[in-house]
């Protein structure tokens, strides 16, 4: 079995107190993308 480093590093982050305020912060960087790309 081949570990997936991704994956990893998703368990691992989602296991940190301030991975919710990481998700918001992602998804509003994401939101900010997807609105200059269709600029």
């Amino acid at each position: 079995m081949i570990l997936d480093p991704v994956a990893q590093f998703s368990v691992w982050l989602n296991s940190q107190p301030w991975s919710d305020q990481f998700n918001t912060v992602w998804q509003g960087i994401g939101d900010v993308l997807r609105f200059l790309n269709k600029a």
